[in-house]
């Protein structure tokens, strides 16, 4: 199940992955032929209409998209079940705290650092590569922001909390 907004609305939607071509929209289903004619461009038809569908933008960070139907551009927001369970416990990102340093959520090794002082990066950029458990886990950015510091380098061993990037404070 997925939550979409799209301006001010949300609609639960879900697909079925046996029956192409089907979804439910809101419990209600809605049957639809999709072709895909070439990159980010779709002809739907859908009771008896014809729409042409390009995607704009899309974030796969953020999961939002920008689509364009029939001349009309939405916005979209979807959200899986694992981010309305991270929303339920009051940890989801988009409570407008602003976090000023990134901690390392386990032990590991430093495989890559992809950031210096002063470097601005956008929300969900890859800032450091952690190897940990023989997994590689990529960190990212929680914020748009600007790099006051890294403390660590390639190769390096860090302890679970231990500090990796420091954001400079925003006025």
């Amino acid at each position: 199940m997925y939550k979409v907004s799209i301006a001010d609305q949300i609609f639960d939607i879900e697909f079925d992955e046996s029956n192409k071509g089907v979804l439910s929209v809101n419990n209600k289903t809605l049957e639809w032929d999709v072709i895909k004619l070439e990159k980010d461009n779709f002809h739907i038809i859908h009771n008896n209409k014809s729409y042409n569908a390009q995607l704009l933008e899309a974030s796969y960070d953020t999961k939002s998209f920008k689509f364009r139907v029939n001349n009309n551009v939405y916005d979209l927001k979807v959200k899986d079940r694992y981010d309305e369970l991270l929303a339920e416990l009051g940890i989801n990102s988009g409570n407008g705290a602003k976090v000023h340093q990134v901690k390392a959520a386990m032990p590991g090794k430093v495989l890559e650092v992809n950031v210096k002082a002063g470097d601005k990066v956008k929300c969900g950029e890859n800032l450091i590569v952690l190897e940990a458990m023989k997994m590689e886990n990529i960190i990212k950015s929680p914020e748009d922001g600007t790099i006051k510091s890294c403390e660590v380098k390639v190769g390096a061993t860090v302890n679970k909390n231990q500090l990796l990037i420091t954001f400079k404070q925003q006025k």
